[in-house]
């Protein structure tokens, strides 16, 4: 996770290095603990190394694919009870005891958002039981929770630091894309057909 993080880091300082004051100082241990109490499970221990290097973002850099600004503890537990509580509101269930990785209408209790678009969509951590527990998924905040992006938080930011670093293209919920800096935007993810 740190090596991973370090590289994400390098490329933004080196490629749009006036988004760098938004990187949060790492989140504390007891945020962490306090995050396991509200949800009632213990997290991933990769997305909590990644929380003790870094509490998310404090503005919209969208450092991750498909342009997402990963969010701290509080705006991750936040935006969790947004969608738990929306979907309740339509008398939608939110638990289940589906295995982690499988398809889901609505968001469930077991699903903590890591990273939002600005428009609605978003990357989130399936915390459900199974092999595939921890995985990472993708909505667009209309469809359904029904495909794994990335099998882990370290998964997917290996897949940034490559396609950072070393120019391999990161696989994702709208094809291999690469970064490129963007002054408004501070990363653009281009889809490589788009590129040509």
């Amino acid at each position: 996770m740190e090596q991973s993080w370090t590289r994400i880091v390098r490329w933004l300082s080196m490629n749009v290095s006036w988004a760098m004051p938004a990187i949060a100082p790492p989140a504390s241990p007891q945020a962490i603990a306090d995050a396991e109490r509200e949800i009632g499970v213990r997290l991933p221990e990769d997305l909590k190394q990644w929380w003790l290097l870094a509490d998310g973002m404090t503005s919209m850099v969208f450092c991750l694919p498909p342009e997402c600004q990963p969010l701290s503890i509080a705006d991750s537990l936040e935006d969790r009870r947004r969608h738990l509580d929306g979907w309740r509101a339509m008398g939608e269930l939110t638990s289940s005891d589906d295995l982690a990785g499988e398809m889901s209408l609505p968001f469930l209790d077991l699903f903590l958002p890591i990273g939002i678009d600005g428009c609605g969509g978003y990357l989130y951590v399936d915390l459900r039981k199974g092999d595939l527990r921890g995985c990472v998924g993708w909505c667009n905040g209309e469809e359904h929770h029904d495909r794994v992006e990335w099998g882990s938080t370290a998964h997917l930011l290996a897949a940034t630091a490559e396609a950072m670093d070393a120019r391999v293209p990161c696989e994702g919920p709208y094809g291999d894309a690469l970064p490129e800096p963007d002054p408004e935007l501070f990363v653009i993810w281009r889809s490589v057909n788009e590129a040509g």
